[in-house]
């Protein structure tokens, strides 16, 4: 089975390569409830999404899991990540509320979170070097 990735312009510099290559596990916390939030990386690019909660029951913990092989299954389909981001962010569902993370501090939804991680972590950064590159010099 052939893997199709997409390729977004994101070129991380020297330094931070090797923070965005194999899986990365975040740790996060929406109002008590742990979980971890792994991103599959190669050359930089995501091409997996892995979402798990520590004590939900087994309903949230197949949805979640569900909803983390559809996004999968899209970034390996081209769909770029901006899509999956803009689907994620803002959903509502319990848990929902205040995270600890200083960079997010309330999500609406474990899907928020994410979005929002993601966002943070991967788009920003590129979106930076890309105007970066764009911006004409006098």
């Amino acid at each position: 089975m052939m893997m199709v990735i997409r390729e977004l312009p994101y070129n991380p510099p020297e330094g931070e390569t090797s923070a965005l290559t194999g899986p990365v596990t975040h740790k996060f916390s929406i109002s008590g409830h742990q979980g971890y939030f792994t991103v599959s990386y190669e050359q930089g690019i995501p091409t997996e999404l892995s979402i798990t909660m520590s004590r939900e029951g087994s309903q949230i913990s197949g949805l979640l899991d569900a909803i983390s092989s559809t996004a999968t299954l899209a970034l390996q389909h081209q769909v770029p990540l901006e899509k999956i981001i803009g689907l994620w962010k803002d959903t509502r569902f319990p848990p929902s509320g205040f995270t600890g993370n200083p960079e997010i501090p309330k999500a609406t939804s474990i899907l928020d979170y994410c979005a929002c991680y993601l966002e943070k972590t991967y788009l920003e950064p590129a979106k930076k070097q890309t105007d970066t590159l764009e911006t004409p010099t006098p």
